[in-house]
């Protein structure tokens, strides 16, 4: 009977100790991010989608719920910063992985600086595009990075178009082992806000701004002060556009078939937010302010745990992360870092992550009455060594604080601390600084006078 209790005993013990064993291993495992030859890559970059109107980042509409249900299984980046306010320059700075001051119209043109799109063709992966058609300039330079063959022009059925590029890569690359790289680019949430039926009653109605177009938005930029019903409406009216561009986007999300999620990181995000009046104007491409720099970045890997990142992220860190989780080497020329530890729940410290504003040459002759150009080869860029924007303004963030200020006037320049005015309403420069919070202002001030900002 004594035999046979310790007998007992000594089995129960071992069974706990398996137990505890195949629990760690199963934590460590739930913590690896496994692709069998370098991860495939899924990016949807959903044009003018503002991280502050999604309830994953606290707002108060449940505006894109089976998107945002597709990702709670993934990595949720809360604090995503753009590399600028708009798309051309944001764009450029995410392929090259540099502020869009570093960029010119050469590098987009293929013949200058690698783009992670490259560096991944130039590794072996198979490169397919999406995309918008090239009808304006901006979309031009999205597609830029692309050779012909490898882009299919989307619109609205961008997304069943996209399910088979999916289709379609996921057996060449099981053929071959080389992973591949799929970028998606919808323009769904940019204005014109029109969302058609059902969608119009979502979230409440209103007889007014029915389409909310970019004349309405540039007149509205020029009141004085809106009226509380034209902020209603524009603010209603590109939420209910979200969540009809929540309904597509699902519905793609969810037809991608497990055994491609095996070996696929999905990434959603935005080139820039969207404003609504939080610092006197709408639109975007106008401010360095949090509504137009914040950007969602949600990341489905496989292995890696459902998590949320508050250490502040930059656009210009994708590049080297999507090149790493591909296990292709990044070029030397980027200037983000590789992200993909916070994948896993580790730390990559404290960094100062930079963004700029500004314009390309040839917008700077545009007029209200003249048409902008429609592609980049119609003014000429292509062939130029000029940067894709001439920098106007410039920010940086470090930790919870932010920096902004205007190149040509050296007096207009803000900071502010995000941890107790997230709104970015008082600037620590023209206030104050409580004793607590003076050191690390002082610090981040030391930085930026090193990095020619202050």
């Amino acid at each position: 009977m004594k035999l046979r209790g310790k007998v007992a005993f000594f089995l129960i013990i071992l069974a706990l100790f398996a137990g505890a064993l195949l629990h760690a291993t199963d934590s460590r495992g739930a913590d690896s991010i496994r692709c069998t030859d370098g991860c495939n890559m899924i990016i949807i970059a959903v044009d003018t989608l503002a991280a502050g109107h999604l309830q994953t980042y606290g707002y108060g509409r449940d505006t894109m719920p089976q998107t945002e249900q597709f990702f709670s299984r993934g990595t949720i980046f809360e604090n995503a910063y753009s590399g600028a306010p708009w798309t051309l320059p944001s764009f450029a700075s995410l392929y090259f992985s540099n502020v869009p001051s570093q960029v010119t119209f050469k590098d987009l043109a293929r013949n200058g600086k690698p783009s992670f799109v490259s560096a991944a063709r130039d590794a072996g992966s198979a490169i397919y595009g999406v995309l918008l058609p090239n009808t304006v300039f901006v979309t031009d330079a999205v597609n830029s990075p692309f050779k012909e063959a490898e882009i299919e022009y989307g619109g609205t059925d961008t997304f069943s178009k996209a399910g088979g590029a999916v289709r379609r890569l996921s057996e060449q690359s099981k053929r071959t082992g080389n992973p591949f790289l799929l970028m998606v680019h919808t323009f769904d949430a940019h204005d014109p806000y029109s969302p058609v039926p059902p969608y119009d009653t979502v979230f409440g109605t209103s007889d007014q701004n029915k389409t909310v177009t970019m004349q309405d938005i540039l007149h509205a930029n020029l009141a004085a002060t809106p009226t509380t019903e034209t902020l209603h409406d524009y603010i209603l009216r590109y939420d209910q556009q979200l969540r009809r561009l929540d309904d597509k986007l699902g519905r793609f999300l969810e037809s991608i078939p497990e055994s491609t999620l095996d070996d696929t990181v999905v990434i959603l995000l935005s080139d820039h937010g969207e404003a609504f009046w939080e610092h006197g104007h709408f639109w975007h491409g106008l401010s360095l302010h949090k509504e137009e720099m914040h950007v969602p970045l949600m990341v489905r890997a496989p292995g890696a745990g459902a998590r949320r990142v508050s250490e502040p992220v930059s656009l210009l860190d994708l590049g080297p992360t999507v090149l790493s989780l591909m296990d292709i080497p990044s070029p030397d020329t980027f200037a983000g870092d590789d992200i993909s530890i916070l994948l896993k729940g580790e730390n990559l410290g404290k960094r100062l992550l930079r963004y700029e504003n500004g314009y390309p040459f040839f917008l700077h002759t545009i007029t209200p009455d003249i048409v902008p150009p429609s592609s980049l080869s119609a003014v000429d860029a292509w062939d130029t060594n000029l940067p894709v924007i001439e920098k106007s303004s410039e920010g940086a963030r470090w930790g919870d604080l932010v920096y902004i200020r205007a190149v040509r006037v050296p007096s207009k320049r803000f900071m502010f601390d995000l941890s107790s005015d997230p709104t970015e309403k008082e600037n620590l420069l023209s206030t104050t600084v409580a004793e607590t919070r003076a050191p690390l202002v002082e610090q981040f001030k030391e930085m930026l006078r090193a990095e020619g900002l202050f």
